[in-house]
């Protein structure tokens, strides 16, 4: 092991409490997986489960993380899922996922013997809890001293993140993807202006969501549509990544990436815009530094700290609803109605606020700008007879 070198050990314990719909009272069978970096992990099939089973695992994962950046670390998240295996396919019970980080900055970057809370993100309920797992993780590199994960003889409530029958906690964010500016030209064309079939992607959960696709004119793209995010509380995986993409077909090329910490964004004012900057690899357009498609150009449109070509911006606006019952992942237009409010009679009346439409407008609206120069003196100037003007 050298440094840059981590290794993540996972122990999944129990799971428990599984929801498997109409198939509750029937024998199930049942597989774990967990997802790092593109790799994925399986258990052993577990036979004769049903919604009532407290079903005994105790079994390790390990992740060879080779090579890795402050920023790598960063993104990585692990995601543990419990699967209903099928004859042909396995189908999603519940998942949960948590940063690599959350887990390395906690003492002996271990987290032991917790309970936590499984959702589906396909069904109609996102809050409704699936299934429990309890497991156990660690996370260590080249100065760390590894940490034995290992079963323990605790009662099945202690430790538990999230207890049976309580439903977790969200904050549901709204994020309005509004417009880009300065995109860069990659669908580039021998005669007229380039332009690009521009989209915005975010995955949450492992369910990827992305805005319609709008082709650039004069390097601008405007989609005026809102992700609809549900953010678990407490946060256990702290980034949002928003992939600026362009449609090219079997193959679609991203343009840059941008990274946001959850708490900055609900920490953000109700409503309030911001111009977020992309930056990606360079030699996608005009000048072909290097192949478009290498690792080298990959790396720097996915991670913006490696990046060294600003490719635009684009204005996002926040809204976030503390505490909501029913959370939505998903993406809907933004509101073009004016916002409503309570009445002394409880009724819903419209406020006096403006659509969140006709808010972003004045942050797209053209600006005016005056510049001021002061010249006091100037020195070394060459000798010349007559005057001097600038």
């Amino acid at each position: 092991m050298k440094p840059g070198d981590y290794t993540l050990h996972m122990l999944i314990q129990k799971v428990k409490d599984l929801d498997f719909g109409e198939d509750n009272d029937n024998a199930n069978k049942v597989v774990v997986e967990v997802e790092v970096q593109r790799k994925t992990e399986t258990s052993k099939v577990i036979e004769n489960v049903t919604s009532t089973s407290v079903v005994d695992l105790d079994h390790h994962v390990f992740f060879e993380l080779l090579g890795q950046s402050v920023a790598d670390l960063d993104q990585t998240k692990i995601l543990i899922k419990v699967l209903k295996k099928g004859y042909f396919k396995a189908n999603l019970i519940g998942q949960v996922e948590l940063d690599l980080t959350y887990i390395y900055n906690l003492d002996n970057h271990t987290k032991e013997h917790t309970w936590m809370a499984m959702i589906n993100p396909n069904s109609e309920d996102f809050s409704s809890v699936a299934a429990y797992i309890k497991m156990s993780g660690s996370v260590y590199g080249v100065d760390d001293t590894p940490v034995e994960l290992k079963m323990d003889d605790k009662d099945d409530s202690d430790d538990c993140v999230m207890p049976a029958s309580i439903k977790p906690k969200y904050t549901q964010l709204l994020m309005h993807i509004v417009k880009g500016e300065k995109l860069p030209k990659l669908d580039v064309k021998m005669i007229g202006e380039g332009s690009m079939d521009a989209f915005v992607t975010a995955k949450i959960g492992g369910k990827l969501i992305k805005t319609k696709i709008v082709k650039t004119v004069h390097d601008e793209a405007t989609w005026n549509q809102t992700f609809m995010i549900p953010v678990r509380m407490p946060i256990m995986s702290g980034k949002l990544v928003l992939n600026v993409m362009d449609l090219d077909g079997i193959n679609d090329e991203q343009a840059g990436a941008l990274i946001f910490d959850y708490k900055d964004l609900l920490d953000r004012p109700q409503k309030s815009f911001f111009w977020a900057n992309i930056y990606g690899a360079p030699g996608q357009e005009e000048v072909k530094v290097f192949d478009a498609n290498s690792d080298l150009a990959d790396e720097m449109n996915k991670d913006p700290v490696k990046a060294t070509k600003w490719k635009g911006r684009i204005l996002i606006g926040i809204e976030h609803i503390a505490d909501t019952e029913s959370p939505k992942l998903g993406v809907e237009p933004m509101s073009a109605n004016p916002p409503t409010e309570k009445d002394e009679n409880g009724k819903d009346v419209p406020s006096i606020e403006l659509p969140i439409t006709e808010q972003a407008k004045k942050f797209t609206a053209p600006q005016k700008y005056k510049l001021m120069y002061e010249f006091n003196s100037c020195i070394n100037i060459p000798e010349h007879e007559g005057k001097y003007n600038l």
